[in-house]
């Protein structure tokens, strides 16, 4: 009798995905020719594609923040491309924080980066005057696997306890009575040029700290309508209308999940090979295994060999292509979702991810066996 051989997963993050990506309106292509353009103008002014995750994003952060001086009324033509914004604010035009966002988040993303505009909004924000919200932005950061706020139009970032964070939990720390011990970071000393840098930070704190009545993003429905999703935060009721204004498309959520989701990452299911398989049934008739000591006894006989077709399966918007990496060798590009793999005696490990088409990688999925 062969002896018998346990497959065992000693560690992995092979975890069901979420799919709150597909709600996003980041439909459009990455290689579109408004992101390409937007690419072509901006790297010609700096090199952002030296820097890596999260480096690049505070960087380009900003760059942004000083392509022109903040105008809270003046609005581009309608449909204005970016790299058109841009144009037009290198001679002499300013914008609203709505550009600076908008701006910020296509040029992440015509990097390949999953950028969103997140507008804040005072718990006034029904009837009140006139600064009852603010736009800024959220990137989603690989490395880090969150989303990190920032806020473009005033060039800042944002710490706790030296890690990057994001609005909501931003807001749960003020609730908690922490708000004085987050750090709001200047990305460019530009900024600074009539104001002293202390000075900058204790007004940007007051400003936003004024903004956590409502968080809203867009939201993408399946049948290709884009609403306005709010989630109540300071804020009680439930708003449909903005500084008195009508206000379209309000759509409102508790569910925190709604808003924060993760991103580029890769599941591996893992399907026998049908050739793996052995005739069970006949295998009872012939040894005649009637009790469970009988059953145990011939178990090497039927146990599972770890021959599979694996399937990959990804929540990357742009997805392009797998990477798979087995016993810590070189990453190696397949074709398809689909992957042979054998375990071999011993220790095994298996690493799979996916690259989008600007050629960044997503998130890593690591699983280690053993087979003795």
């Amino acid at each position: 009798m062969p002896k018998l051989k346990k497959i065992k997963i000693i560690s992995s993050n092979n975890v069901l995905l979420e799919d709150g990506y597909k709600y996003m309106p980041i439909q459009k292509k990455i290689n579109s020719s408004e992101y390409r353009k937007l690419k072509k103008y901006v790297l010609k002014k700096i090199d952002l594609q030296k820097f890596s995750d999260p480096e690049i994003i505070i960087k380009a952060l900003a760059w942004v923040s000083v392509q022109w001086e903040h105008d809270g009324i003046n609005e581009p033509p309608k449909k204005s491309a970016s790299y058109q914004i841009l144009q037009n604010a290198a001679k002499g035009e300013r914008y609203r924080c709505v550009e600076y966002g908008k701006v910020f988040s296509d040029l992440m993303r015509s990097l390949g980066y999953v950028s969103r505009g997140v507008r804040l909004q005072d718990i006034n924000v029904a009837y009140g005057g006139v600064g009852m919200g603010h736009v800024a932005a959220e990137v989603w950061s690989n490395s880090l696997q969150k989303w990190i706020f920032v806020d473009p139009q005033f060039g800042v970032y944002v710490k706790h306890d030296n890690k990057f964070v994001n609005f909501h939990e931003m807001y749960q720390l003020k609730r908690n009575g922490k708000f004085n011990e987050i750090s709001f970071i200047p990305g460019s000393v530009l900024k600074f040029s009539n104001i002293k840098k202390s000075k900058f930070i204790k007004e940007y704190k007051k400003f936003i700290e004024n903004q956590f009545g409502y968080l809203a993003t867009a939201y993408l429905f399946v049948d290709g309508k884009i609403v306005n999703l709010k989630l109540p935060l300071d804020g009680k009721d439930l708003p449909l209308t903005f500084q008195g204004l009508p206000c379209d498309g309000n759509v409102f959520t508790q569910d925190i999940s709604d808003f924060y989701f993760s991103l580029n990452k890769t599941l591996i299911v893992f399907n026998y090979k049908e050739n793996n398989r052995v005739s069970f049934m006949k295998l009872l008739r012939d040894k005649n295994i009637k009790t469970n000591k009988e059953y145990m006894e011939n178990m090497p006989l039927f146990a599972a060999k770890p021959n599979y077709k694996l399937e990959f399966k990804n929540n990357m918007p742009w997805f392009d292509y797998y990477e798979v990496k087995i016993d810590a060798k070189l990453w190696k590009k397949i074709k398809g979702h689909l992957f042979d793999w054998t375990l071999k005696k011993g220790k095994n490990m298996i690493e799979v991810r996916g690259v989008n088409k600007a050629g960044l990688s997503g998130i890593t999925t690591k699983i280690k066996f053993a087979y003795n």
